[in-house]
């Protein structure tokens, strides 16, 4: 018999092509919500304030930190200073959320079937429904947000065990885990 020759087969490599241009895709039209317009939205229902201090809820921190998507901010406006305020220019007003990262203070999005408008201040959190049934809004929210659960004892805990969280705990006060139905969870990360 005819030994067989055994070879490994020699390494063949793939010219490189010139890497292609990706071209962007176009933006997507962005929404502006402004708060001079949804207080046209229902204006007999009026601001209700959750009555949670600022160190157990922080909107700013807990709807903007990646684990929902379906909460738009609200951006405030008022007209330039003028002698004409007729035909004056809307500009953003500079603000700060109560925390101080960045400006957002107002947000809107859905709970369960309603339309919903959250506002941080500096001491609590208030909200407003815009369309949908008011019965048991608080209730509602308290859930959302998990307020059942206080904060101040869990970040004492993580911060003993982490010197790293305590640091993160003492700058980023009032963040939640949301307690959102799957479904809404599942088409807030899809979409």
């Amino acid at each position: 018999k005819e030994a067989m020759k055994l070879t490994t087969p020699s390494k063949q490599t793939k010219p490189k092509s010139p890497r292609k241009s990706v071209t962007p895709s176009p933006k997507k039209p962005s929404i502006r919500l402004l708060s001079s317009d949804l207080a046209a939205i229902a204006p007999e229902n009026e601001w209700v304030d959750l009555k949670v201090p600022a160190k157990e809820l922080r909107p700013s921190a807990t709807l903007t930190n990646g684990q929902c998507f379906n909460w738009l901010v609200v951006d405030v406006e008022q007209p330039a200073e003028s002698d004409d305020s007729a035909n004056s220019t809307p500009q953003k007003e500079q603000q700060q959320s109560a925390w101080g990262t960045h400006d957002a203070q107002e947000w809107v999005g859905p709970l369960q079937n309603r339309v919903i408008s959250i506002r941080e201040t500096r001491t609590s959190t208030e909200y407003r429904v815009l369309y949908g049934p008011t019965a048991e809004v608080k209730e509602d929210l308290q859930s959302y947000f998990r307020l059942e659960t206080p904060l101040a004892p869990l970040y004492e805990e993580w911060s003993k065990a982490d010197v790293r969280l305590a640091k993160i705990a003492n700058a980023i006060p009032g963040v939640r885990i949301l307690r959102q139905d799957p479904l809404e969870c599942m088409f807030s990360f899809i979409c």
